[in-house]
């Protein structure tokens, strides 16, 4: 069996600098690449990008002060899936069916449940 190479991915900045307060998260659905971070004033910051098309595309996930780590995204076919920590050490998730907007917040987890 002949090993297959990854395709090659060109760098490409997606903000400037001061739009990203943590590690980014990336996934690619197979269409387009995602990548959320931790925003300025600890706002959910989420890009997408269909591939072969320019620019990142920014979306709004929640406002400030929900968001106190970097985010972790997963793919999902049937939507896009956030979970950050959140205020007073909670755990939330934000959720997108497909195109639709905007993202569902829910709390996975109350205050002081996560370090």
């Amino acid at each position: 069996m002949k090993a297959t190479r990854p395709p090659v991915r060109n760098p490409e900045l997606i903000r400037g600098p001061g739009t990203a307060y943590s590690a980014p998260s990336v996934t690619d659905d197979g269409t387009s690449t995602h990548v959320p971070a931790q925003g300025p004033g600890h706002r959910p910051a989420f890009y997408y990008q269909t591939d072969g098309t320019i620019p990142q595309i920014s979306v709004a996930v929640a406002g400030a002060g929900t968001t106190f780590s970097a985010p972790a995204r997963t793919y999902n076919p049937i939507g896009k899936l956030v979970t950050v920590a959140g205020p007073g050490n909670s755990l939330l998730f934000y959720w997108q069916h497909s195109e639709s907007r905007p993202f569902n917040p829910e709390q996975v987890a109350p205050p002081d449940s996560i370090a």
